[in-house]
C-alpha cells in the first residue's frame, strides 16, 4: 500500500505554503519540504523570484486553487449539501473551509496510503471536518465506497478533481468522469483541471516542455491533455457540460498576477442531462 503522496502533490503543496493564501499547507508538508520551502522563500528574499525560479508554475498553481475554492465558496453559499473531494492528497481545504462546510457534509476520498500519511502530519492540526472514504483508484470504483459511508445520490453535490486527470491517459480518465456522471444528482458540480499545452514560443513553451521532461523523469508523465474545445467534447463524451472553461494564466490575471503560464485548462462542469 502506497504510503505517501506523490511528488507533484508534495510540490504543489509548497507552492501553496509559498502563496501566502493557504496557512495550512505548511503543516501537511514532509521534512524535506519544509527544507525546500525555506530555501526558496530565502532565494526570493535576495532577488531570485519564486515566479522566476518556477517558471509560472507557482503563480498558475495559485490560480486554479482560487479558481475552484471561488467555485466551492459560490455553491456552499447557494446550499450546496455535499461536497467530495476526489484525490484529497494534501489539499488543506477540509480546514480553510471547516467554517463553510458546517451545512454541508465533506466526503475526503483517497488511497488509504496517501490519507494515512496526510493524517500524519496533520496531528498538530485540529480535526476537520469531512468523512474519509478510502478507495484505491486502481483497483475500486468510487461510487460503492462513497454511498457505504453515507453519500446520498438524490441531494447535489459539489466534486472537486484536481491536479489529476492530466496524469491519466484518456480511457482511465473518461471512465472516472463516468463514474461520477453516475453519482450527480441534477445541479450537481464539478470542478477539475486539464493540461492544456499552447504548443507556442518562448516562456509559456519552454515552461510546458520543461514541465513535461520534469514529470517524466520523476515517474509521473503526464498523458491527458486537450485545449478547450477537446476539453468541451470530452467532458460531453462522459455526461458532463462545461459552464465554464478558462486558463490559469486568465485566472492569475483575474488576480492582478501576470506571471502564470497556460498550460492549465481549469473547469466548471454540470450533469449532462441535469438541471
Amino acid at each position: 500500500m502506497r504510503a505517501r503522496s506523490s511528488l507533484t502533490a508534495e510540490l504543489v503543496c509548497v507552492l501553496r505554503a509559498l502563496g501566502h493564501e493557504d496557512p495550512v499547507a505548511w503543516h501537511l508538508l514532509s521534512p524535506t519540504m519544509r527544507a525546500l520551502h525555506r530555501t526558496w522563500r530565502l532565494l526570493d528574499r535576495v532577488g531570485a523570484p519564486i515566479d522566476t525560479l518556477t517558471l509560472g508554475i507557482r503563480a498558475a498553481v495559485l490560480a486554479r486553487h482560487a479558481f475552484i475554492d471561488a467555485a466551492l465558496g459560490a455553491a456552499l453559499d447557494a446550499g450546496m449539501p455535499q461536497v467530495v473531494l476526489l484525490g484529497a492528497g494534501l489539499d488543506a481545504r477540509p480546514w480553510r473551509f471547516e467554517d463553510r462546510l458546517a451545512s454541508a457534509r465533506l466526503f475526503v476520498v483517497d488511497h488509504p496510503g496517501t490519507a494515512a500519511a496526510r493524517e500524519k502530519r496533520a496531528r498538530k492540526l485540529p480535526v476537520a471536518p469531512g468523512t474519509a472514504v478510502a478507495v484505491d483508484f486502481a483497483h475500486e470504483t468510487v461510487g460503492p465506497a462513497l454511498i457505504s459511508a453515507g453519500f446520498d445520490l438524490t441531494r447535489r453535490a459539489f466534486f472537486i478533481w484536481e491536479g489529476v486527470s492530466m496524469y491519466l491517459p484518456p480511457e482511465p480518465a473518461g471512465d472516472f468522469l463516468e463514474q461520477l456522471r453516475a453519482l450527480a444528482a441534477p445541479g450537481s458540480m464539478l470542478a477539475m483541471d486539464f493540461w492544456s499545452p499552447t504548443q507556442g514560443r518562448g516562456l509559456h513553451a519552454l515552461t510546458e516542455r520543461a514541465t513535461e521532461a520534469l514529470l517524466a523523469a520523476v515517474g509521473e508523465p503526464l498523458g491527458l491533455a486537450l485545449d478547450t474545445a477537446g476539453a468541451e467534447r470530452f467532458l460531453s463524451a462522459h455526461g458532463w457540460r462545461a459552464t465554464r472553461l478558462t486558463t490559469s494564466a486568465e485566472e492569475a490575471e483575474r488576480r492582478r498576477d501576470t506571471r502564470a503560464f497556460a498550460g492549465i485548462l481549469l473547469t466548471l462542469a454540470a450533469p449532462e442531462d441535469g438541471t
